[in-house]
């Protein structure tokens, strides 16, 4: 979006939904176990709905590379994550490559038409119902050797 676009319209949020947003905010604000970080997913599903969701923090190198990423999985399915891992998928991801390239909120389904996922990937991928869904993540402001990914699926509903 540029300048020129003007300002882009959001969803209202009904007070209930604002409410619960304020409520994340203070409980990311005081989040220190696995079990808060998790309850914190469980509050932004009442306002965002979403079947599966996970969470990743990655070691960038200079040059933007990603040299490890850990893994805070909230309810993907196991299974689908060993697989990720032992055939290496984060390699082909195109969905976290975009991530950590342009930092900007990504339907999959446009990320998908733009950039063709293997057919290995997207096979297995639907098979655990994981081809639908929306990614975000930032890196923060100056250079940090750090960036998140948080990625969210299902039948969910695009918003523009």
């Amino acid at each position: 979006m540029s300048q020129n676009d003007g300002p882009r319209k959001l969803p209202r949020l009904s007070k209930l939904d604002a409410l619960t947003l304020l409520d994340i905010t203070v409980k990311c604000l005081e989040c220190s176990t696995e079990a808060d970080y998790k309850q914190i997913f469980a509050l932004l599903n009442t306002i965002v709905p979403f079947d599966q969701s996970t969470s990743g923090l990655a070691k960038l190198s200079p040059d933007g590379a990603v040299e490890s990423y850990e893994l805070a999985n909230i309810n993907y399915p196991v299974e689908w994550l060993q697989t990720y891992k032992e055939k290496n998928f984060s390699g082909i991801d195109v969905i976290v490559k975009r991530n950590f390239t342009s930092f900007t909120p990504q339907y999959w389904d446009q990320t998908y038409k733009a950039h063709k996922p293997a057919r290995e990937f997207i096979t297995l991928a639907s098979d655990f119902n994981l081809v639908h869904g929306y990614t975000y993540g930032a890196r923060p402001f100056g250079f940090c050797k750090q960036a998140s990914l948080f990625s969210f699926s299902g039948n969910v509903k695009k918003y523009d």
